[in-house]
């Protein structure tokens, strides 16, 4: 899909927990995920940090359900290509 010269691949068209992204994104937003159009790095980024501050606040388990659900999404994110946008 091209939206404006960008490319966009549909959150179902990926190995990504749609579930987990729209969790995150109201933790630290506030607001809907749904219909929103977000660029990889964004992901990637926040993602990252979000797992570095658990580890740095001692919340970091790496046998913890939700644990492995994030970091399984940055696995899937690093994946995509750069520049891409990720249709929610």
């Amino acid at each position: 899909m091209k939206v404006k010269g960008y490319k966009v691949v549909e959150v179902t068209d990926t190995n990504i927990n749609f579930d987990v992204c729209e969790e995150l994104y109201e933790m630290w937003t506030g607001v809907d995920l749904i219909g929103r159009v977000i660029n990889i790095s964004f992901w990637k980024s926040a993602i990252t940090n979000y797992i570095e501050d658990m580890k740095d606040n001692e919340e970091y388990d790496s046998k913890d359900d939700w644990t492995i659900k994030v970091e399984k999404v940055l696995e899937e994110v690093n994946k995509l290509e750069k520049g891409l946008y990720i249709e929610f």
